[in-house]
C-alpha cells in the first residue's frame, strides 16, 4: 500500500517519528502541547472501530507512547485524545495537553479560533526531545516464529539490538547485551507486545529469572 499523508495534516505540522504503522506529527500551534497520530491505513478506513485487532492495537501503543511524552514533557492538568475527522477525512487522532490556563479552556481546541506557531527553534527543541523519548522509553520490536513454537522478539532501541524468546508456555527469556542501562526497559519494551507469564533474563551465562520457579534454562542464542 503507498500510503499518502494527507495535505493539510502534512501542511500543518511537523513530522516527529515513524513507528506502530503511524506517522507523529507535532502541530504548529504553540498554544497548546498538539501531537497528531496518523495511522498509514487504505483510504476509506476513517474511524477505529474499522481497524482489524492488530492494527488497533498498535494504533493504540503509538496514542499511549505520545500521550506519556506529552504528560512527561509538558506537565498538562489533562489530555484530550479523540479521532474526529470531519473536515480531513483521512484518519488522524489528536493528542493534545490541556490545562486549567490556557487559551481554550474548558472548550475544545479545534474550535479555538486564537493561532500562534512555533518559533524554529522551539518546535526543534519539541521534536528533538519527542524523538529522544519516543525512541529510548519504548524500542521497535520484530517478531518471528520458529518451528519449535518459540517466538523470537528482536528489539531496538537506538539502533542497539537485544534478543529475547517467548515459548509457548508464556515464558521470555531475555539475552541483555552491553549497552542498555537496565533490562526493565528490554522488558517494558516486550510486555507492551506480550503478555508473559515470567520473565528471565542472561547475564554471562548465569540467568535471574522473575516468577514462581525457574524455567527455560537454554536462553535464546539470537537468529
Amino acid at each position: 500500500m503507498d500510503f499518502v499523508l494527507n495535505e493539510k495534516l502534512a501542511a500543518g505540522g511537523t513530522e516527529v517519528a515513524r513507528m506502530h504503522g503511524c506517522r507523529i506529527l507535532l502541530k504548529n500551534e504553540a498554544h497548546f502541547p498538539w501531537f497528531i497520530v496518523v495511522p498509514e491505513v487504505p483510504q476509506g478506513i476513517e474511524d477505529l472501530h474499522q481497524l482489524d485487532d492488530e492494527t488497533f492495537a498498535e494504533v493504540m501503543l503509538a496514542v499511549r507512547k505520545v500521550s506519556r511524552f506529552v504528560e512527561a514533557h509538558f506537565r498538562p492538568e489533562k489530555l484530550n485524545v479523540a479521532c474526529i475527522g470531519n473536515i480531513v477525512r483521512q484518519m488522524h487522532i489528536h493528542v493534545v495537553g490541556r490545562s486549567t490556563n490556557d487559551p481554550a479552556w474548558p472548550g475544545v481546541v479545534w474550535a479555538f479560533e486564537g493561532k500562534q506557531k512555533y518559533g524554529d527553534e522551539e518546535a526543534e527543541e519539541i521534536v528533538a526531545a519527542a524523538r529522544e523519548f519516543l525512541g529510548t522509553e519504548k524500542g521497535a520490536v520484530g517478531l518471528r516464529s520458529t518451528q519449535s513454537g518459540r517466538c523470537l522478539v528482536f528489539i531496538e532501541i537506538d539502533h542497539r539490538l537485544a534478543f529475547a524468546s517467548h515459548d509457548q508456555r508464556g515464558v521470555v527469556t531475555l539475552r541483555h547485551i552491553e549497552g542498555f542501562e537496565t533490562i526493565e526497559v528490554l522488558f517494558s519494551v516486550i510486555e507492551d507486545h506480550l503478555n508473559p507469564c515470567e520473565r528471565h533474563c542472561w547475564f554471562g551465562g548465569m540467568e535471574q529469572g522473575k516468577g514462581e520457579e525457574q524455567k527455560d534454562q537454554q536462553g535464546f542464542h539470537g537468529a
